[in-house]
């Protein structure tokens, strides 16, 4: 058995550092929880036939609070 493979385990949680980081996921579901969030009133405001041309990237918006 290799030094980084455990008995039915796989891989040491050491051999692979990118796997012990929980920001790159917890920054996704952050951002998804504010897409869900805000979908009721984005789906009312493009309801009510309000002109949106003048819209504001998701993206910059939550960023806005960093």
């Amino acid at each position: 058995m290799g030094a980084g493979v455990r008995a039915g385990l796989g891989p040491r949680p050491g051999g692979c550092p990118a796997l012990l980081q929980p920001q790159p996921l917890h920054d996704v579901v952050r951002a998804w929880q504010a897409r869900l969030e805000a979908a009721p009133a984005v789906r009312e405001f493009l309801a009510g036939g309000r002109d949106d041309s003048d819209g504001v990237d998701l993206a910059d918006a939550l960023d806005g609070g960093r």
